[in-house]
């Protein structure tokens, strides 16, 4: 059975949708998507069918549960045709990563950059590293986050006055097992490979959570 995607005009009426087809799979998160010549692109993390057919096999409900939380997930490229209807599928890289960011000023228009977290197969929900995407060139770069440490969704910063699609930062909160340490870690967005510029430690332990988000701190003030 194919999945089928919807496109809607952003000022458009529920008659206007555009139904397209593609291959089996389901997409937790979409990097970002734009309008291009007379087709729509979008990015995302295209999670394969297998992460779930193991699920009615497993002989408990606990079993079945952490089953659910183990993605096997892999970056894709969409185009659908508008003219012809026909969709166009790009896997962009091999790695199992999810839960992605973009310089959130730029959604909706062309990107070329994105950053995930990448995680292993097998063993849960867990972010082990930090994966920067260049969709333009195909490459990617990414930073382990070492043995027993694990992190938060990492939301992209601009740094001010940038002009760069990548300057700017990414930011994680993770959580060191072996020492009990919860430290926000600050990378250089055009360096990912390099690790984090800056570690801040944090007084108390911070629970690790999926979801994050960069705002101005101009934005937070009443």
């Amino acid at each position: 059975v194919p999945s089928r995607l919807a496109v809607l005009p952003r000022f458009g009426k529920t008659e206007d949708i555009r139904w397209f087809e593609a291959s089996p799979a389901y997409i937790y998160h979409v990097v970002n998507s734009w309008d291009e010549d007379d087709a729509v692109v979008m990015i995302a993390h295209r999670v394969h069918p297998r992460s779930f057919e193991k699920v009615a096999s497993l002989p408990s409900e606990h079993a079945r549960f952490l089953q659910n939380l183990t993605m096997d997930a892999e970056l894709y490229r969409y185009r659908f045709d508008l003219r012809t209807g026909r969709t166009t599928e790009e896997k962009l890289d091999d790695r199992n990563a999810e839960f992605p960011s973009i310089h959130a000023g730029m959604q909706g228009r062309k990107t070329r950059f994105g950053y995930a977290m990448e995680m292993p197969r097998e063993g849960g929900l867990l972010f082990t590293g930090l994966v920067k995407y260049d969709t333009d060139t195909g490459t990617s770069e990414a930073h382990s986050f070492g043995p027993g440490v694990y992190g938060s969704e990492a939301p992209f910063a601009p740094r001010e006055g940038a002009k760069d699609e990548d300057d700017g930062y990414v930011t994680t909160f993770v959580v060191d097992e072996g020492r009990g340490a919860s430290e926000l870690w600050i990378y250089d967005a055009k360096s990912i490979a390099k690790g984090p510029v800056v570690k801040l430690r944090i007084p108390v332990r911070m629970p690790l959570g999926f979801h994050a988000c960069w705002a101005p701190g101009a934005e937070m003030r009443p």
